[in-house]
């Protein structure tokens, strides 16, 4: 599943059969990192980090 929000990548793994969560992470963004790694990492869901050069910026 693909995201943008911390919000909407933390209600993905709340549905069966999701096994990955793309969500943005980058030097700009790094809510991921505070609220939702973790999560994920304890539901044993795979992460995909999107725009990780923030699109060059």
């Amino acid at each position: 599943m693909s995201v943008e929000k911390v919000e909407e990548a933390l209600k993905a793994i709340t549905y069966p059969n999701v096994d990955s969560v793309q969500i943005i992470f980058d030097i700009l963004r790094q809510r991921p990192a505070e609220l939702f790694f973790d999560q994920a990492l304890k539901n044993d869901i795979g992460v995909i980090v999107k725009v990780p050069l923030d699109s060059g910026l």
